[in-house]
């Protein structure tokens, strides 16, 4: 089985080359295509995504699910796996991906140890239910 990774890009020089670091194995010696959908970038995005292999894509802003479904609609491969540009794949994780492509086999999901922060203007908005 083969390998799409798919994102969506607009200055992201400072995050991308560990994302892409990340998922580079996953997808070297054929196994697969990393594509970047760039939304005009102004800084050394597009040439760092290129200098992975990656094929990129500049396109005018579509909104968030219009910009990721452009990406994925450009995936060729066999499975699709949809990073953000700061979102890097712990070295656990990526065995594990690598491992299931490998099998030939149906995955039915991936433990995903994550971390999310929540800013709310008003700290009381959760008080107005």
């Amino acid at each position: 089985m083969t390998l799409s990774v798919v994102l969506i890009t607009h200055n992201e020089e400072r995050n991308l080359p560990r994302t892409l670091e990340s998922v580079t194995p996953l997808v070297r010696d054929g196994k697969g295509e990393i594509i970047v959908v760039d939304s005009g970038s102004t800084d050394r995005t597009v040439e760092i995504a290129q200098s992975y292999g990656a094929k990129v894509f500049v396109e005018t802003w579509k909104g968030f699910a219009g910009q990721k479904n452009s990406a994925i609609d450009k995936a060729s491969m066999d499975w699709v796996l949809q990073l953000d540009a700061d979102e890097a794949l712990e070295p656990e994780l990526a065995g594990e991906v690598e491992l299931a492509l490998k099998a030939d086999s149906v995955q039915e999901g991936f433990w995903i140890r994550a971390r999310i922060f929540f800013w709310a203007a008003d700290p009381a908005w959760w008080l107005l239910s």
